[in-house]
């Protein structure tokens, strides 16, 4: 009797600490401008939490991207906005996007075309 019991508290916590905390993994695709791409250059994408502006997350990516960034899941979603640099060329921006759920792991947060407006 004592083992199933000591399993099942088990389990609870290990689920408690995914769904409150830890790292998760979330699709993001999009477009960086031909004016702020560079063929030869690799570019620099990184995902930013909007009210701190703490870097999460960074990827080497080219000017059309599909990728994966990593992040701490919350309890509550919480703003991000993406930056990519190429080179020597301008620093553009995504649009605000609301991550940090654990339903934000199935999702494709598409950027669409980035631009050199900051959120």
């Amino acid at each position: 009797m004592r083992r199933p019991i000591c399993a099942a508290l088990g389990l609870l916590l290990l689920s408690g600490c995914n769904s409150i905390g830890g790292d998760m993994i979330i699709r993001v695709s999009g477009v960086i401008p031909p004016t702020s791409a560079q063929s030869d250059t690799p570019c620099r994408l990184d995902m930013i939490a909007m009210d701190t502006d703490e870097l999460a997350s960074t990827r080497n990516v080219q000017p059309r991207f599909d990728t994966t960034m990593m992040v701490m899941s919350n309890p509550k979603p919480r703003p991000y906005y993406f930056s990519a640099k190429c080179g020597d060329a301008a620093t553009v921006y995504s649009h605000e996007v609301m991550v940090g759920t654990r339903a934000s792991y199935s999702k494709d947060f598409d950027l669409g075309m980035m631009s050199e407006e900051r959120p």
